[in-house]
């Protein structure tokens, strides 16, 4: 058939037939371009979301949406109908259609991987019970059924949409006719310590304090309670110390100095890095060198905080520093040591070391101190200790004020309470992103319940990880909150983590995680090993790998205080197999289209 009466053939179908006028102007190139435009756009905004906001933004309002997920199978329908407006095709149309298809075909694999493929990571430590589930970056709510007892999981995408009182979310609750309104979200919740009023025989008297300082713009609250070792001596950022007392004294205790008991091994050649043997007490804090002197087996001992030479001598003598007592008990011009026993190797002072004792007592610590004692009025008794004397005392009732002299703070009295014990209390703490807190938490949501009448129950925090009971007249419903977690037919043990390192540093050279894989239907187990750039797969095989019906294990990340740790990101693809076949279709396509053309026949 020439082109002319193709051409004709082509104009007579779309006048006779619906399905083929359908094809043609679902396959114009009007259409094919405002698709394109429009997905364009859509991916310049998602670009611009990332990099301003976060992938899961991009990934939930344009990626991962219904919208966009319609907008490329109409894509599809827009190729497919494109290629077969051509019909019937020729040699020249062979580019076209191969090219057309590889689209499609990758089109597919980039929809089959969105819904049904996924990424997650998994923490490991080697020793621990093997994991079954992987955590995936996506929030969801835990409904426990007050009917049932059935749990119902409920998706909650706090990073795309953060609840706020004045936009919260609304969610109707399975089997109820509540409904759950989440109107707070902070990525820094904690818990702290908080009394409670108990009437329990055992209960002790507690004092609920606050530190305010308009410096530092901040307001802690710091519960005492006597005869419990977590808040009756709290530590004030190592300003100070505050602790609780059934009693004060009219006369405080006379100052205890501390008896220092400490051996050291110094070394001339390595200065600044004693070798502590052994102590009593706290260590002495003396910064002790060891200098060898001008004449053949004698030495030197500096001190920084005394004068520069303390002592040239020989082995025996001592000398003291402020209430201490330096006493040198050996001394070895060339260090070395034979059947266990130190010795010198020669007179020379090749490697001079010294066995140095220090002993006697010390004054304690200069911090400041704050003594609290319940009142028999309802108040407090207070004093404030400096260096062991007394700075200040007094009475302070309820809502007053105690100036203690560490910088501009000053502790309001909250409450005073006969009987207390110590609980807990989830408030969201500082912004972790604003100024620089040692404060830390784990993301939290703020919760309450809506009845049908519109009667609301009493507002409750949830931190991530974490279930809360929600009370609503006599209803009280479970509520948790955290990552969704995906499980998998099979079982993950690190069996062991490796960190090699650069020859002569403590860079990282590589992360190297031997895994244990274990089939939870047949049992069957297998190795995998998991390296920078080179991931463990399971379960692994040709085809598997080919069609990508399988899970890559790569490195993710490492706790350098624990070297028994590993994080692993997870890689499930599914659509990985019809990506890489549209891709070699485009290309292969793309060389036919341009250097495979068919010689049109020469003209007469």
């Amino acid at each position: 058939m020439n082109d002319a009466d193709r051409r004709r053939r082509i104009r007579q179908r779309q006048q006779t037939s619906l399905f083929w006028r359908t094809i043609h102007a679902l396959g114009s190139l009007r259409f094919a371009l405002v698709l394109l435009a429009t997905i364009a756009v859509a991916c310049a905004v998602a670009t611009f979301a990332e990099s301003k906001l976060n992938t899961r933004v991009a990934q939930d309002f344009i990626y991962r949406a219904p919208w966009f997920l319609l907008w490329l199978a109409v894509l599809c329908v827009n190729l497919a109908s494109a290629a077969l407006s051509r019909w019937p095709w020729q040699k020249k149309h062979l580019g076209f259609v191969v090219t057309h298809a590889g689209i499609i075909t990758l089109l597919l694999g980039a929809m089959v991987g969105m819904k049904t493929g996924y990424e997650a990571h998994l923490t490991l430590a080697k020793g621990g019970p093997p994991a079954r589930r992987l955590v995936m970056n996506q929030t969801i709510l835990q409904v426990d059924s007050p009917r049932d007892g059935a749990i119902y999981t409920l998706p909650l995408p706090v990073e795309t949409r953060r609840p706020t009182e004045a936009r919260p979310r609304k969610l109707p609750l399975p089997d109820t006719g509540t409904r759950l309104i989440v109107d707070g979200y902070s990525e820094n919740v904690l818990e702290q310590p908080v009394l409670l009023v108990s009437d329990a025989p055992d209960a002790a008297p507690g004092v609920r304090l606050e530190f305010e300082s308009a410096m530092m713009g901040q307001a802690i609250p710091v519960p005492l309670a006597l005869g419990d070792a977590r808040v009756a001596v709290r530590d004030f950022f190592g300003l100070a110390r505050i602790e609780m007392l059934a009693t004060l004294d009219p006369t405080p205790p006379p100052v205890k100095k501390i008896g220092i008991d400490e051996t050291l091994v110094l070394f001339a050649n390595n200065p600044g890095q004693p070798v502590m043997h052994s102590h009593s007490g706290p260590p002495s804090q003396l910064a002790l060198v060891l200098v060898p002197g001008s004449e053949p087996g004698k030495f030197a001992l500096a001190h920084e905080a005394a004068a520069p030479v303390l002592l040239t001598g020989e082995a025996g003598q001592s000398f003291a520093v402020g209430d201490l007592t330096v006493r040198v008990d050996g001394f070895w011009p060339d260090f070395v040591m034979q059947n266990g026993v130190p010795a010198s190797a020669s007179a020379e002072m090749r490697n001079p070391a010294a066995l140095v004792r220090v002993s006697g007592e010390r004054s304690p610590e200069a911090r400041p101190v704050l003594q609290i004692a319940p009142d028999p009025a309802g108040g407090v008794r207070y004093r404030l200790l400096r260096k062991g004397e007394v700075a200040g005392e007094g009475v302070a009732m309820p809502d007053e004020i105690i100036r203690t002299g560490w910088a501009d703070w000053r502790a309001r009295v909250v409450a005073v309470m006969p009987k207390a014990v110590l609980g807990a209390e989830i408030v969201p703490g500082p912004d972790p992103q604003g100024k620089a807190t040692d404060e830390s938490g784990v993301p939290g949501i703020r919760v309450r319940l809506l009845g049908k009448s519109g009667e609301s129950g009493l507002p409750k925090w949830i931190r991530s990880g974490r279930s809360e009971e929600l009370m609503l007249g006599p209803e009280i419903i479970p509520i948790g909150f955290g990552l969704r977690t995906q499980p998998v037919p099979f079982s993950i043990e690190l069996l062991d983590f490796q960190v090699p390192r650069d020859e002569g540093t403590d860079s990282p050279s590589n992360f190297v995680s031997t895994l244990l894989f274990k089939d939870l239907k047949t049992g069957t187990e297998k190795q995998g090993i998991s390296r920078m750039n080179h991931p463990a797969s399971y379960p692994g095989g040709f085809w598997r790998v080919l069609t990508g019906v399988n899970y890559k294990f790569s490195q993710a990340s490492w706790n350098p205080d624990n070297l028994d740790e590993t994080t692993l990101q997870v890689l499930y693809d599914p659509g990985w197999l019809f990506k890489w076949i549209g891709s070699l279709m485009i290309s292969a396509g793309i060389a036919l289209l341009f250097y495979f053309k068919p010689k049109r026949p020469a003209t007469p």
